[in-house]
């Protein structure tokens, strides 16, 4: 009986030294399989980074795209009606100093039949009743002549700022 019962016994014994090696060699080929997928995301995360570096090499500063634009760009902050940011169309085209707009409030280039309409549409969007809106209103370029320009204008989610692209109409 006991010759029996050590034979059981050792028989035991292999199978839980086979079932740990067993255990372990999964856990050793999950360890693998982890790090074969680690490396496989650190090898993309290297190659995204190697693209976003050639991306930011080859980018322009945000007045070089600026000054590239035909149309009428401009960036008005909500609570002082202060230019923020013109481009050189401004100049271009109106024949205002787009330089010395900045700092300026936007008011002062509106001519005096679109003044109000305007102000009631900036007002609007200040109390964020306006959050994108296309209109037309009449500026005053370098010669004090009235030109015809059409808007599109959106004023931003936290409502800080307008931004505005303008083509002349007339």
């Amino acid at each position: 009986m006991i010759k029996l019962f050590d034979f059981f016994a050792k028989f035991i014994k292999k199978q839980l030294y086979f079932f740990t090696f067993i255990k372990k060699r999964t856990d050793l080929l999950s360890i693998f399989q982890k790090m074969t997928t680690d490396n496989e995301n650190v090898e993309r995360e290297i190659r995204r980074s190697e693209r976003f570096a050639n991306m930011l090499s080859l980018q322009f500063s945000f007045s070089d795209i600026l000054d590239v634009l035909k149309d009428l760009f401009l960036i008005v902050e909500i609570d002082t009606g202060k230019i923020l940011v013109v481009n050189k169309a401004w100049q271009d085209k109106l024949g205002l100093d787009y330089i010395m707009m900045t700092g300026e409030c936007f008011i002062n280039y509106i001519s005096e039949r679109s003044k109000e309409e305007t102000w009631k549409l900036f007002t609007g969007e200040k109390k964020g009743a306006v959050s994108d809106s296309k209109f037309r209103n009449y500026y005053k370029n370098a010669k004090n002549e009235d030109v015809l320009l059409e808007w599109n204008s959106v004023a931003n989610t936290d409502g800080k700022i307008v931004i505005g692209i303008a083509r002349i109409i007339k």
